[in-house]
């Protein structure tokens, strides 16, 4: 009796660490089964390779996809790309890896589940696919596998020589294979190749839109969700990365030219190394926030974004797939938040160091940088007013029109007039008090507003929310992400018709509460006129009229 209860023991602990088995083309995967928030049992397979470590010889190179495995790969594990934390150097160059989610227990092939793949943000420097998507929130469904994504970050995966050395894009290509994985694996995991949706926020947001732009991206996915990120925004595209490159290489010893002697002496500097010396490019608090991000690769033998995003807008050559993009009515709180002990400073240096404040030292002319502070300054501020907490909100108006409602509504604007597909827009204005990315950037003081990605919380449950104020929202977003997800289009048909935009004006979706949703058309939340200026040249409106 004793032997055979033994056995049922064993027996019952090998079953218990057992987990769901997937045999894909690559090899066989094995996973564990969780439990999401209101307890449905789901499929997770975290740490697939998607391509092979970008280590040695494979440094600062395009990723290159796996191979084959033997055996079974245990997919029990989450990865974070080497970068820059708070206390240090933390991740891994061994990186590029994928996390799957499928709802219940059994894997069926046959199923064929919309698919949602997760980029990530921050900043192009910073972030990991996991801490941005908490699968228990997001598996409280049984219709909708979910994908989240690890891309090479900062110097590794945005440095360029602007050449075909180191071209740059690398953490963008990176972005690319993962999505000829999941078309070439998901239908193994009971996923449907046919009708993948790509979502992320703010750098990850602005990563959506540039796979409609990319010539690489072309035929891997279906429709897009953008939070509080376009293609337009001026963090987004580095100018002159060439000068970043040779900065980096003379910092750890390493020739400024030629590129392939640069890109040989980095290559065998510690990564730890050159992500310290990342540091040497911050010129002003913490401006910029992404020294290393997307370039214009067009004299790449492989470019990943050939043109200026918006001249590619302009004629047209955009992915015609459905768009659906967002933005949070005090985006500005990032990066504003940072500067929250430091009003004094920024007040009085700012008509010197508006150009890094505002990321326009690389495009606007010296000589008209501090009369356009002053106009920016005056305008927003008031003329003669002094920049303090209690009137810090007009500045967060200020960091919010340049950082993000420009761009988002240009983005909208052109591709909704280049495309037949649907264009959505909603604007995410639920004030709960203290902003989540407040409390991240100064936890110390109470910054009230809805801040920069406040909105995905309520979406994807981000690994650093408190997940007991958001739950009300919810089904509100389990609403509108399933409808887009599945290719219906008519978003939260239930209550009122949610119009795409279309040309000139925008139509977008207030979300002020979980009962409180109407929708409004306007011309622009932005002033206008104020910075035409800045836009025309970042926009290189002039070449594009003469070319057309």
């Amino acid at each position: 009796m004793f032997f055979l209860l033994t056995v049922v023991y064993f027996l019952k602990v090998c079953y218990s660490y057992q987990g769901p088995d997937v045999q894909t083309p690559l090899g066989s995967v094995r996973g564990v089964w969780k439990t999401s928030l209101q307890g449905n049992v789901y499929s997770s397979f975290e740490g697939i390779p998607y391509a092979k470590p970008p280590v040695g010889d494979l440094k600062f190179e395009e990723p290159v996809p796996i191979g084959p495995w033997q055996g079974i790969w245990e997919a029990t594990k989450v990865y974070q790309c080497l970068q820059d934390g708070l206390v240090g150097a933390m991740g891994s160059e061994d990186c590029l890896y994928l996390n799957i989610y499928v709802p219940g227990k059994n894997v069926e092939q046959h199923k064929k589940l919309d698919v949602v793949v997760l980029i990530h943000g921050g900043a192009f420097m910073m972030g990991s696919g996991d801490m941005m998507l908490n699968s228990a929130f997001v598996m409280d469904q049984d219709h909708t596998i979910y994908i989240s994504i690890n891309y090479r970050l900062g110097l590794l995966g945005f440095l360029s020589t602007e050449d075909d050395e180191i071209p740059g894009n690398n953490g963008m290509k990176d972005q690319v294979v993962a999505l000829k994985w999941v078309n070439d694996n998901i239908e193994y995991f009971g996923g449907n190749p046919n009708s993948i949706t790509l979502t992320g926020m703010s750098a990850g947001a602005a990563s959506v839109h540039l796979h409609y732009l990319s010539p690489l991206s072309k035929g891997l996915f279906q429709r897009g969700m953008s939070h509080s990120g376009t293609a337009l925004n001026p963090w987004v595209i580095k100018e002159n990365p060439l000068v970043f490159a040779k900065n980096l290489s003379a910092s750890v010893g390493c020739p400024e030219s030629p590129s392939k002697e640069l890109k040989e002496c980095i290559k065998r500097r510690p990564s730890n190394l050159l992500l310290e010396k990342s540091g040497i490019f911050k010129e002003y608090q913490q401006m910029p926030f992404s020294p290393f991000a997307v370039v214009i690769d067009g004299y790449s033998k492989n470019p990943f974004l050939p043109e200026n995003p918006y001249q590619m807008l302009l004629k047209k050559k955009v992915a015609d797939l459905p768009w659906l993009a967002s933005m949070t009515r005090d985006e500005g709180i990032f990066p504003g938040a940072w500067y929250c002990d430091s009003w004094d400073e920024i007040d009085k240096n700012f008509i010197q160091k508006a150009h890094i404040l505002l990321d326009y030292n690389h495009t606007l002319p010296e000589e008209i940088r501090e009369n356009f502070a002053t106009k920016i300054k005056d305008y927003y501020l008031g003329k003669g007013e002094s920049l303090k907490e209690e009137n810090s909100n007009k500045f967060y108006d200020l960091l919010t029109h340049r950082f993000f409602a420009i761009g988002v509504e240009d983005a909208i604007r052109l591709q909704s007039e280049a495309n037949k597909s649907p264009v959505y827009y909603y604007y995410f204005n639920v004030d709960e008090g203290k902003s989540q990315i407040a409390s991240f950037l100064c936890p110390h003081k109470e910054i009230k507003g809805v801040g920069h990605c406040d909105d995905i919380f309520y979406m994807y449950g981000f690994q650093l929310a408190n997940i007991e104020p958001i739950k009300k929202l919810k089904s509100v977003f389990d609403k509108i992400i399933k409808s887009f997800v599945s290719g219906q289009y008519h978003l939260l048909k239930d209550n009122f018709n949610w119009w795409p935009s279309e040309g000139k004006y925008l139509t977008y979706l207030n979300i002020t509460s979980d009962t409180d949703l109407n929708v409004q058309n306007i011309h622009t939340m932005v002033p206008e006129g104020i910075w035409d200026d800045l836009n025309n040249i970042e926009y290189d409106i002039k070449d594009i009229k003469d070319e057309l």
